[in-house]
């Protein structure tokens, strides 16, 4: 199902762009969400840019890039004001404006969930992220517009949990991007998530609270935002049978349960690069990442990028002197990057 297209310029809820190209806002009921464990709506927004050549030329096709979001956020951010975000739309537009970049359809897919994201993958806790992506969206977006439809003039680029999301669709569907461009991704998990649980302890310890009485909301505990990580990654990788978040470690003492925590690993881009990066033989790939990202992401993306050099594949690796939010104004530079590639 589809709405008809609405500017998405110029609500109090979206910066008002002025674009070269311009945006559309559709509305779409996605069959892969349809009865997800959450209860989170099936219908999604899609913002999709056209550039200017779009309309110019009407019998002309584009190659186009999927852009993923991090966690907690939602598809709107990438036109709210003041959002980490709020910039990329306009200097993508202004670099094909210029003829500094080829021109590219971007899409830009809603990965919220009400537990904080899905990191685009398919759980029995959140919903058939990964089939919504792969299969709904891009078959619906390839109907609906003049793209060139192979797998070699299309890209997917993200930022946090969107760069995993890049790396981990593109491993599971190697055939369907030329170019992937994840940005600050999750990887290296026993780096990244340790300090994560260990303050989501401290919080529980502090506040004299059981971690189910967190998540009830029968005690409020300020600043809980690595609980809600918590919650929500667990949610993703490692629900049980009903679909219900494990925890990979002990919310008492902070120790590591290892069956659960290998469920984590398991989704874990160095590894599964390493086990399987030659699918990615054909995709060229643009890491970035801030030198100074507090989740300690730079040592997950020098990991990717050795692993992926060791199997011969083409990686670049961008690194700035900048933290986890600031690597993200990065991301239309990127995004230059792989429209050359998708291009031709």
């Amino acid at each position: 199902m589809m709405s008809a297209p609405t500017a998405a310029a110029g609500s109090d809820q979206t910066a008002a762009f002025s674009l070269a190209g311009r945006l559309e806002q559709h509305d779409v009921t996605f069959k892969a969400l349809i009865g997800n464990r959450l209860g989170d709506p099936p219908h999604r927004t899609l913002l999709i840019y056209l550039p200017k050549e779009y309309d110019e030329e009407d019998q002309r096709r584009f190659p186009v890039v999927y852009v993923l979001h991090g966690f907690t956020l939602n598809v709107r951010d990438w036109v709210k004001p003041g959002s980490l975000y709020a910039d990329y739309l306009p200097r993508a537009d202004q670099l094909m404006r210029s003829g500094s970049m080829p021109p590219v359809i971007v899409v830009f897919i809603d990965g919220w969930t009400s537990l904080g994201g899905s990191q685009y993958v398919d759980s029995s806790g959140t919903g058939r992220y990964q089939q919504y992506f792969v299969d709904d969206i891009i078959t619906w977006v390839d109907r609906h517009f003049r793209t060139l439809p192979e797998g070699r003039h299309r890209a997917v680029q993200g930022h946090s949990s969107g760069g995993f999301g890049a790396v981990y669709t593109a491993l599971c569907h190697p055939d369907a991007f030329a170019a992937i461009g994840p940005c600050a991704p999750d990887a290296l998990y026993e780096v990244l998530y340790p300090p994560i649980f260990s303050n989501a302890v401290r919080l529980l310890r502090n506040a004299g609270a059981t971690f189910k009485q967190w998540q009830t909301g029968e005690i409020e505990i300020p600043g809980a935002g690595d609980l809600q990580m918590c919650q929500g990654i667990a949610a993703c990788f490692s629900p049980d049978a009903l679909g219900t978040p494990q925890l990979p470690f002990d919310t008492k003492t902070g120790r590591t349960l290892d069956v659960i925590w290998q469920e984590w690993l398991a989704f874990d881009p160095v590894r599964l690069v390493e086990q399987c990066g030659d699918r990615l033989a054909g995709t060229r790939v643009f890491l970035s990442v801030g030198a100074s990202d507090e989740y300690h992401l730079a040592d997950g993306a020098f990991a990717l990028e050795y692993l992926l050099r060791k199997q011969g594949l083409h990686v670049a690796l961008r690194t700035e002197e900048t933290d986890h939010c600031g690597i993200a104004k990065w991301l239309p530079s990127e995004l230059r990057a792989i429209a050359e590639v998708i291009a031709h």
